[in-house]
């Protein structure tokens, strides 16, 4: 019995230390009330995997063999007048040219519909 709460214990001081130690930086607000560098409307005939790889296809990119993503925040929607969307903010340290370049890659892209920049979700009403 002694034991098992000295075992007990030891778990929970490593838990403590390990969250305590843990450190992710700021809190971060997520969700469609708060506003995205980014809403994307993809066509109505893009599938789910399309949409889907468009996310490491379109918004990440490779240096020296590693793949980064520049969306620090990266939401799906609920559909628009039968648009699929998703949401997305950039990371902090990426660069204004990169963030160009990555709209331009987006707004290329044979399924994207329409793109709206600095804006809440949820105040979307219509995609037209």
């Amino acid at each position: 019995m002694r034991r098992a709460a000295l075992e007990i214990g030891l778990l929970l001081a490593i838990t403590v230390l390990f969250v305590g130690c843990y450190s992710t930086g700021p809190e971060v607000l997520i969700g469609p009330e708060i506003s995205h560098d980014l809403v994307i409307f993809f066509k109505t005939d893009a599938t789910h995997d399309q949409i889907e790889n468009f996310r490491g296809d379109v918004l990440s990119y490779s240096w020296w063999g590693c793949r980064y993503e520049v969306a620090a925040d990266y939401l799906r929607l609920f559909p628009v007048d039968g648009y699929e969307a998703i949401a997305l903010k950039f990371h902090s340290d990426v660069s204004q040219a990169d963030r160009n370049a990555v709209k331009s890659k987006v707004r290329a892209s044979p399924i994207v519909h329409k793109v709206f920049e600095d804006v809440v979700p949820q105040d979307i009403k219509h995609v037209d």
